[in-house]
């Protein structure tokens, strides 16, 4: 029995899956709860990705007699894959405890501690006990790196991943993480260049190219080339793109539509903010919601999302085809994407064209560059404003209006503006050092000259780590800004986060990356609001926000425009110790929250979009 085993153990390291469980099978079927047969059947479908099917084995494997420490770490991953974190954690524990000591096992604990229960402490460990074997294998510092990431500690997380371009590895991980780190650092220029070597080693790694869409909007206010630029990341995906759906479809123009909405967000994230009003108002007598959810993450707005859909899919571990099979099964009429080149996209399946009418709504203020998504939506003002119609490759379906919010929870009360007591101007931001540029900073410092005793108040995720605090200040000091004049705020709870805005006296909007979310809430707490409108979406962000509320003045057409703004607010100083309560309720008041209506816009959308594709196929 036992060279059975061996053989099969052979064929599978040899990648003859097969071959290798159908000798399982001969000795499973003569002794079914053979530990070891259990243990590499099980393996065999983890590797295959057939998380729960191997489950089964393995926690019959772990019950046998004879179960090895090992055994307990495939379990921990299979239970891990499967969606089983807790049950995971505890197999982990168990597969330490018994005296699991292999690289591979600390490399799955370690990674599994980062990303589940966030213990990074312990996952820190894992990691260094690899080292403590092989202080050159390089994969476990970038798992490190993304510890020290996700712990804040940017240095650290450099540093590390500078270890791995020592021993001249090429693996474009190291590039990525590299350059997002840069970007939280606000050296968006320079992360470019990593992200741009990332792609030259991997073209479809999806997640260097959601980083360099991402900070290239962060750097470039130039409608033309950035589509370009995102063009050219698109071109893998697109040559195998399929552009005409294929398969039965139900033409009638008069149907219940099945919309499906695929994200990444369905969580306590800033995207639920703008989705979960309109997904709560559609018309559920004419259109049905198939909601798919790329993550792992579930939180109380996962399980509002989950009761207010028609269907649920959680596709996280889905591959492409098997996405795809599940969204035509579903006979999606139109499939609407929610994340455009942000973590966690699905892009991938929108290429294989599964639904008839595809849609790009959320995510990113760009073209997704794929030739197989049929529309974006934009106002009329964006649309002459930034030229989009030479700038998209999907159609753009003109919308009277596209800026909403609906604040999850409640607003916290407005006090009076700070400078009644501190006898000085605070100003601040809110959108961190990777929205942050030297032309920005410069035109920041400007202000705070022109404002005498003004401070700046901004939010660096690494506040506490004295390193980041100097590099923070030598930006502001080369322009003449002592130190004592930065407040700098770290990461807070988002109730702190909102009262935090009682704190400040005039906001400060980004330049060419407008803030979104950010903007929504600096008005939402009753602060004026000065930015700089350009030639791109994300240039435009807050200027169609502020045009809701009639506050199109508090915004220039270039950044000596938005100094001079900045001043005059400061100098009214009437103006603003009366304007919050009169500018919060011009915000709620506006078209940004009639959801409903909007809601409307849309539906008319998905129904006139379906009508002209009837036509078409008719």
């Amino acid at each position: 029995m036992s060279k059975l085993i061996r053989k099969a153990e052979a064929k599978f390291r040899k990648g003859n899956h097969k071959s290798a469980k159908g000798l399982l099978r001969k000795i499973l079927n003569r002794t079914p709860n053979n530990g070891e047969a259990l243990f590499w059947m099980g393996s065999i479908l983890l590797t295959e990705g057939n998380f729960k099917s191997a489950v089964k084995y393995l926690a019959k494997a772990v019950t046998s007699d004879k179960v090895q420490p090992n055994w307990y770490s495939n379990y921990a991953n299979a239970l891990q894959k499967s969606g089983s974190s807790e049950a995971a954690g505890k197999a982990y524990r168990i597969a330490e405890i018994t005296g699991c000591t292999s690289i591979e096992f600390y490399t799955a604990y370690g990674r599994f501690l980062t990303n589940y229960p966030k213990d990074y402490s312990k996952a820190e460990l894992c990691f260094a006990k690899i080292l403590e074997k092989d202080h050159t294998h390089y994969p476990t510092y970038i798992d490190l790196g993304n510890v020290y990431n996700n712990m804040g500690e940017f240095d650290k997380a450099i540093q590390t991943l500078e270890e791995c371009i020592k021993h001249n590895t090429k693996d474009p991980v190291i590039f990525s993480n590299l350059g997002m780190l840069l970007s939280q650092q606000g050296r968006s220029e320079e992360c470019l260049t990593f992200f741009e070597k990332a792609l030259e080693l991997s073209p479809n790694f999806s997640i260097a190219i959601s980083n360099y869409v991402l900070n290239m909007l962060n750097v470039y206010d130039d409608p033309e080339l950035i589509y370009k630029l995102v063009t050219k990341l698109a071109e893998e995906h697109n040559k195998n793109a399929v552009t005409e759906f294929k398969g039965y479809i139900d033409l009638n123009k008069d149907k219940k539509l099945r919309l499906g909405f695929v994200s990444g967000d369905y969580y306590n994230h800033a995207i639920s903010n703008f989705i979960s009003p309109i997904l709560a108002s559609i018309d559920k007598e004419k259109f049905s919601l198939y909601l798919y959810y790329n993550n792992h993450v579930e939180d109380h707005l996962t399980a509002a999302f989950h009761n207010i859909s028609d269907s649920w899919f959680n596709c996280f571990n889905s591959s492409t085809i098997e996405l795809e099979q599940k969204i035509r099964e579903d006979k999606i009429d139109i499939l609407i994407d929610l994340s455009n080149h942000t973590k966690n996209n699905r892009l991938d399946v929108f290429t294989r064209k599964p639904a008839p009418i595809q849609i790009s709504l959320m995510g990113l203020p760009v073209s997704t560059g794929l030739k197989s998504i049929d529309y974006l939506f934009y106002t009329e003002y964006m649309i002459n404003q930034c030229e989009l119609e030479k700038c998209s490759s999907e159609k753009i379906w003109p919308m009277p209006w596209l800026h909403w919010y609906m604040q999850i929870g409640s607003y916290p009360d407005i006090t009076p503006p700070p400078f009644l007591e501190n006898g000085y101007i605070t100003f601040g931001s809110y959108n961190g050092l990777r929205k942050m540029n030297a032309p920005l900073i410069e035109t920041w410092s400007k202000i705070l000259l022109k404002v005498p005793d003004s401070k700046f108040r901004l939010v660096i995720t690494d506040k506490d780590n004295a390193n980041m605090q100097e590099y923070v200040y030598s930006l502001f000091e080369k322009h003449g800004i002592d130190r004592s004049r930065l407040i700098l705020a770290g990461k807070m709870t988002i109730d702190k986060y909102m009262k935090s805005h009682n704190e400040i006296d005039i906001g400060l909007d980004t330049y060419p990356y407008n803030g979104s979310t950010t903007s929504h809430y600096n008005l939402m707490m009753g602060l004026p609001l000065v930015s700089c409108r350009g030639k791109t979406p994300a240039s435009n962000s807050t200027y169609s926000i502020l045009s809701h509320i009639g506050m199109e003045e508090w915004v220039g057409d270039n950044l000596d425009e938005l100094i001079d703004i900045a001043v005059s607010l400061a100098e009214n100083k009437d103006y603003l110790a009366s304007c919050k309560e009169i500018i919060r309720a011009k915000y709620l008041n506006s078209n940004i929250h009639k959801h409903h209506k909007l809601t409307e816009n849309f539906e008319r959308a998905f129904r006139d979009m379906w009508h002209i594709y009837c036509y078409d196929k008719s």
